[in-house]
């Protein structure tokens, strides 16, 4: 999961958003526990003549509150534009809602096109700031602390459905 966090977090250079941010990819520890959890998701694709595959992308999701939360989405560039993220994000949905939370919510860049405006894509939209929860506002001072620039940033959220009704 570390590699592909690295690789995906290659689309950022250039555009200066992440400078003052420590390259530092997930804990194994998170990654972990997560896994144990059920709230990480991996996207793998064949490793052609190996007979293996190879992660290329995966999501993260959490707790926020009473919310369910995408804390990350990360696919290999190179396997861009192919429905992963896509994917990936619905499953995240569909836990969110099989865990009986209403919305899904992250935070993400308002501009970056393969940020807010994917996310728009599939449903989400801008959660007004006076309609963030306390547990949004912990995880928008963590992200203030670890250096991104938050004038950039947003949270979004999407509606789940409880599938057994």
């Amino acid at each position: 999961m570390q590699t592909v966090e690295n690789e995906a977090a290659t689309m950022f250079d250039g555009t200066g958003l992440l400078d003052r941010v420590p390259d530092e990819p997930a804990e194994p520890a998170l990654l972990a526990d997560a896994i144990d959890d059920t709230r990480l998701w991996v996207a793998v694709a064949a490793v052609a003549g190996a007979g293996g595959t190879d992660a290329v992308g995966f999501a993260l999701g959490a707790w926020c509150g009473t919310d369910a939360h995408l804390q990350e989405l990360d696919v290999v560039p190179q396997w861009g534009r192919r429905g992963i993220g896509r994917r990936l994000v619905a499953e995240v949905i569909a836990w969110a809602g099989r865990n009986h939370r209403e919305r899904l919510t992250l935070t993400t860049f308002a501009e970056i096109p393969w940020n807010a405006p994917f996310y728009a894509r599939l449903g989400f939209s801008v959660l007004p700031v006076g309609s963030w929860t306390d547990a949004h506002r912990v995880v928008w001072e963590r992200e203030r602390e670890m250096g991104l620039p938050m004038q950039q940033r947003v949270v979004m959220a999407v509606p789940t459905r409880d599938p057994s009704g």
